[in-house]
């Protein structure tokens, strides 16, 4: 994915493998990142939204992925490793919009002893995903 380079002796970062390229517009996955050259005081920046990384060793981090507000179905936000002045090379991380619930199923409408025909569908802001009677 990235490219080494060394900036005033100091050691690169690189980002080799990113455990999720994508993310509800809610935030709040956790994200593996691996690599080179991560150390203390790691931030991972999505889009220009910046958090705190947490390292596990100078191959690996996570960071909790941060909400994000935008219009449409689909938002690009590259995702990058940043130490002080220096940054890994970007790779591609998406935010797609939250499905927003609207109210909740009434169970308490349903008689328990008799089996209940209930009809869901979700119709999320990329198109309806599945419907049916369960």
């Amino acid at each position: 994915f990235s490219t080494s380079y060394e900036v005033e002796g100091r050691a690169a970062i690189t980002i080799e493998d990113v455990s999720i390229r994508r993310a509800s517009s809610q935030g709040g996955e956790v994200v593996r990142v691996t690599g080179r050259g991560f150390a203390q005081g790691a931030q991972c920046a999505f889009g220009e939204r910046t958090v705190k990384a947490r390292v596990v060793n100078d191959k690996e981090l996570t960071c909790i992925v941060p909400s994000s507000s935008f219009d449409g179905a689909l938002r690009t936000a590259p995702l990058t490793v940043i130490r002080g002045d220096v940054s890994s090379d970007p790779v591609a991380f998406y935010y797609y919009a939250a499905i927003k619930r609207q109210g909740r199923l009434p169970i308490d409408a349903f008689s328990m002893e008799e089996p209940a025909d209930v009809r869901i569908e979700l119709d999320p802001p990329l198109g309806a995903l599945c419907s049916g009677s369960y």
